[in-house]
């Protein structure tokens, strides 16, 4: 199930503890690295989905220097063919935990029952809002990692937009359960005739019978070590 963040009350939140603080104090030692290591991976996901037709990068002004504490890329989810939440459920399958940043404050069930407001002023934050997709961006990712969601995004977009020409070129076979797809390798860059199960068809919008691999998660923003 893919949850969203949203508010129900106005709460304070002081929850931070010394140890906390202990642990900030040690990690802004690292904050160098940090911004470093995220500004290389957001300059190779940059370089990856630019010019795509299903989305736009972040955009960053001329004279900015971003920290960049999310990645937050804009899906064309009518041209991909499947909602956000479907394009969420089938990332989180293959790996990659992604998260929506943010529902716009007056959307939150709180605001919107106490502070109501016509959400028509806002049409650029609905806009962005109905389009928005945070990737996995985190200091401790590996190039391994970051190439694995490159690979993985980019390949679901184009079975999404391409998926009646790609079925013909699909091996079904019969199983217990279901059917077993093989993907070519051209397809979607896994190793040549990897197989995964769906079921029930007759299309491709099944749920994964096999266990998921390992989530790639959103989290791991600091580093202990």
């Amino acid at each position: 199930m893919i949850r969203h963040w949203t508010e129900l009350w106005i709460r304070f939140y002081y929850r931070i503890t010394d140890l906390q603080c202990a642990l900030g104090l040690s990690q802004l030692k690292k904050l160098d690295w940090f911004r470093r290591r995220r500004r290389e991976i957001v300059q190779r996901y940059n370089e990856a989905f630019s010019g795509v037709t299903w989305g736009v990068t972040p955009f960053e002004e001329s004279w900015s220097d971003s920290n960049f504490y999310l990645y937050v890329f804009r899906f064309d989810f009518a041209r991909i063919g499947k909602s956000r939440t479907d394009v969420m459920g089938l990332l989180k399958g293959r790996g990659i935990q992604t998260q929506v940043h943010y529902i716009p404050v007056f959307s939150h069930p709180f605001y919107s029952e106490h502070f109501p407001v016509d959400e028509a002023w806002f049409p650029h934050t609905g806009q962005f809002y109905e389009s928005c997709l945070s990737l996995p961006l985190f200091p401790g990712m590996s190039d391994v990692d970051v190439e694995t969601v490159i690979r993985e995004v980019h390949a679901l977009a184009d079975i999404m937009k391409n998926r009646s020409s790609i079925l013909r070129d699909l091996d079904w076979e019969p199983c217990n359960s279901g059917w077993t797809m093989a993907f070519p390798t051209s397809v979607v860059g896994y190793r040549k005739n990897r197989r995964h199960k769906f079921c029930p068809l007759p299309n491709a919008g099944g749920s994964p019978c096999l266990t998921p691999p390992p989530v790639m998660g959103m989290a791991n923003a600091f580093s202990v070590a």
